[in-house]
């Protein structure tokens, strides 16, 4: 992990079409689960064991959100994205079993 936030590195980079995205999941399956790290280490770095930050833009946002879309859950388990998009706005993406993609806005 290197030591500059990834706040810090998107200010520095000046890209207005980068959002911060935090992704977070619960699987109880290892398979399932080691699945869905390898899809994240495409994208992001791990900053817990089940917790993954990524500096994408808008397209790479949605080729992350298909990827995990194929992935199944079962139970409680859950994959949540959070999309930061300003410092005053965030944007929480969920996914559980057997439920479409839920979107919360919150200001």
């Amino acid at each position: 992990m290197q030591n500059t936030s990834s706040l810090s590195r998107l200010n520095k980079l000046n890209l207005l079409d980068t959002v911060v995205v935090i992704v977070s999941y619960d699987i109880s399956d290892n398979k399932r689960r080691r699945m869905v790290a390898k899809i994240l280490e495409e994208f992001g770095e791990r900053v817990q064991y089940s917790v993954f930050e990524c500096i994408l833009n808008k397209t790479k946002l949605g080729h992350l959100k298909q990827a995990l879309s194929h992935v199944k859950l079962e139970g409680e388990e859950s994959i949540i994205i959070y999309t930061i998009k300003s410092s005053h706005y965030l944007e929480k993406w969920r996914r559980r079993p057997k439920t479409k993609f839920k979107k919360f806005d919150i200001l």
